[in-house]
């Protein structure tokens, strides 16, 4: 089982083209490309949130239904307006549906490259209805289906999709990654562009990465209420409020890019060593083994730790850090509750405990608190509800429905 990987939580992955949409469409609208930008340096409250759940989904003694399994991604979790709850069982590649009650109520999904078929499916979106999105990255797909697994529409992507949202009308809203500088599109039901902000221009601070994916943010990077869409990007604190396709407002808060840990900080921090403890290029080692078997020619090649083997590659710490992007996001994620609350989740941390910043709709900075590692990622559902995705001591994945209490 893969989950909680060494490494942080945004990680590159190589080689992977997008293929581009091409469209005969009106020309969309373009939101302003410098948006103003308002800048508030202090909160004007305090005090938190507790967070206890009221529903657990899975874990090692769940049923077969309830047995979720991860393959270099999260389990994705969302809810329609009815509270039914929806599981991306991404190592499974399934979808699971339970009631309010946490009890089974369908399941659908099947591998291949086909339409409507997943071969690493990520982000994850229902709208009241019940419809889905999602978005496969290996078959750079975006995918609609009905409440029954149904397939709606598919369609190509011409840039990996680092979050989604899909509408109650079946327009979606799209948040891209990769190298350029974010970009955000809106998509009418029929696939036509209606607006777009963004993009294009490389952007400097990702010139290492070819390809980027999200695989352990600990929210998406866009949401929507009613009309208006709030969209960050994970390069750059802010926060951009897009109405009727055009940028009305962007708030954000003085913020100094976090450092990117390297593979000697995370052993130090492993051992509860200081920063003088630990010499330049030690620590663990990764030994690959390559060995010929069998006198037929065939080689096999394998990795372990431990002392070296015979034809044996060693990668030390410090060698292996120099092969990880250098780029630390500045947000890790994105939550906008129905009621206007917007939450930004920060690379910054106190200890174990992730620095978030609470924003009104309309720009107001009202308070700045942390949350701890009990929950790995947040969504909100279509019913105004906060689901989280959990791990146990063994790493099983286990849904939970949230209830919050304001602290303060």
């Amino acid at each position: 089982m893969i989950t909680k990987l060494p490494f942080p939580s945004q990680l590159a992955l190589f080689g992977l083209i997008g293929l581009a949409i091409a469209a005969n469409s009106p020309r969309p609208v373009v939101a302003a490309e410098n948006p103003p930008m308002t800048e508030v340096a202090r909160p004007s409250g305090s005090g938190g949130y507790t967070f206890s759940s009221n529903l657990a989904i899975g874990g090692p003694n769940a049923p077969d239904e309830a047995q979720f399994f991860e393959k270099l991604g999260r389990v994705a979790v969302d809810a329609d307006a009815a509270g039914n709850i929806y599981v991306l069982d991404n190592g499974n590649l399934r979808i699971q549906v339970f009631d309010p009650s946490g009890k089974f109520l369908r399941g659908f999904g099947r591998e291949g490259e086909g339409p409507g078929e997943f071969k690493m499916p990520t982000c994850l979106s229902v709208n009241a209805k019940g419809e889905i999105a999602l978005y496969d990255m290996m078959n750079q797909r975006v995918s609609v289906l009905d409440s029954t697994g149904k397939l709606l529409r598919d369609e190509i992507m011409e840039r990996p999709v680092r979050d989604l949202f899909l509408q109650d009308n079946g327009g979606l809203v799209l948040a891209y990654g990769g190298p350029l500088a974010p970009k955000f599109e809106a998509l009418d039901r029929s696939g036509k562009s209606v607006w777009k902000f963004g993009g294009e221009a490389p952007n400097p601070d990702r010139a290492e990465r070819v390809l980027e994916f999200n695989i352990g943010g600990a929210a998406g990077s866009l949401g929507v209420v009613g009309g208006t869409t709030y969209a960050a990007s994970d390069q750059i604190y802010g926060i951009h409020k897009i109405e009727g396709g055009r940028v009305t407002a962007g708030f954000r808060r003085p913020f100094e890019r976090q450092a990117m840990p390297t593979m000697a900080d995370l052993a130090r921090e492993r051992r509860g060593q200081d920063d003088g403890a630990e010499e330049e290029g030690s620590g663990p080692r990764v030994v690959m083994i390559t060995r010929e078997e069998s006198g037929d020619g065939n080689v096999s090649t394998s990795v372990r730790a431990g002392e070296a083997g015979e034809h044996a590659i060693e990668l030390n710490g410090a060698d292996i850090a120099n092969l990880m992007p250098k780029f630390q996001a500045d947000l890790t994620g994105l939550l906008v509750f129905p009621d206007g609350r917007i939450w930004a989740m920060t690379s910054e941390k106190e200890g174990d405990k992730v620095v978030t910043d609470e924003w009104s709709g309309g720009g107001e900075y009202r308070r700045r608190f942390t949350l701890d590692d009990t929950y790995d990622s947040y969504e909100i559902g279509a019913d105004g509800r906060l689901y989280g995705v959990a791990h146990d001591k063994d790493d099983f994945p286990i849904v939970h429905r949230i209830e919050l209490k304001p602290e303060g």
